[in-house]
């Protein structure tokens, strides 16, 4: 509901603004317009099934597509696409979780009202999470500038400066890719699905999967992605980081690339009852109206 109503802002103050008329286009559909645009050359074919995996600060989206044209490039996407809260802000209180088991609940509580602790968050966000790559034997230092803490034993914190070890923050790391990585195992197990039951040629073949977004430029998240399904390229385009933002000017742009077709992740509709005639439907299974004291059907 707030998605929908932060819309409805986003779209009036276009309008207000003389911008008209307002298009939208869903993010994971965006990036995949900028990506295979500029990768159909790197040995991806008609008939080729791909993955979009769109990983921002919040939220994991994922979309598939099958590519049936090329020049203009056109794509259809196969199955309902998937979503989940496992963004790169889980890091971030998965962090602060670390902080509060070393320093205790009470520092904690404190720290929190400090400039020391949001410098602290800001330096693991801007510089731990863009370059942790999964080694156990990397070390990091993040520094909470006069916050008073109190020295942990094992030089684990010491004035004010706390030693995360590859493996404290692979800890950290772990769950929410082991989440990413069941959101791209479900997208990937409905295109086969779907693929088998339409007798597809390439019903078991997953081409590649796109890793976009500001999660998704993660090098740790990728070769995570990669180990575990050697048998399919895990790609980071270049830019990966704009990709959405350039697909959506693409997608207006004419001769570039189309979705020609798009798969519903839900539905809705009305149930209604007819007056059941015996001369047009018979055979056909009737019920049995209590107020109106006739069949429908």
């Amino acid at each position: 509901m707030v998605a929908i109503v932060d819309l409805t802002i986003k779209i009036k103050a276009a309008r207000k603004a003389g911008i008209s008329p307002v298009i939208i286009i869903k993010e994971p559909e965006a990036a995949a317009l900028y990506t295979l645009h500029y990768l159909k050359d790197k040995a991806l074919n008609v008939g080729d099934a791909v993955v979009l995996c769109d990983a921002g600060g919040g939220t994991v989206d994922l979309i598939s597509y099958e590519i049936t044209q090329f020049n203009p490039l056109q794509l259809k996407e196969l199955v309902p696409g998937k979503g989940g809260l496992a963004g790169s802000l889980m890091l971030n209180k998965r962090f602060e979780a670390l902080v509060k088991d070393i320093v205790g609940e009470e520092q904690l509580i404190k720290l929190r009202g400090q400039k020391g602790f949001r410098l602290a968050m800001e330096q693991f966000d801007q510089t731990i999470k863009t370059t942790y790559t999964g080694k156990r034997d990397e070390e990091f230092f993040v520094n909470f500038p006069q916050a008073d803490l109190k020295d942990v034993p094992e030089s684990i914190l010491t004035s004010n400066c706390l030693k995360l070890t590859g493996e404290m923050v692979k800890e950290i790391f772990d769950p929410l890719l082991d989440n990413v990585n069941q959101l791209v195992d479900e997208q990937i197990n409905m295109i086969r699905l779907k693929r088998m039951s339409e007798q597809h040629p390439k019903a078991n073949a997953i081409k590649a999967v796109f890793l976009v977004g500001g999660f998704g430029s993660s090098l740790y998240l990728r070769d995570y992605l990669q180990e575990q399904r050697p048998d399919i390229q895990v790609i980071q385009p270049h830019d990966a980081w704009a990709a959405i933002l350039k697909g959506a000017v693409m997608s207006q742009l004419p001769e570039k690339a189309v979705i020609t077709s798009t798969v519903a992740t839900n539905h809705y509709g009305v149930s209604a009852l007819y007056t059941y005639r015996e001369t047009e439907h018979a055979g056909q299974t009737k019920l049995w109206d209590k107020y109106e004291k006739l069949w429908r059907r």
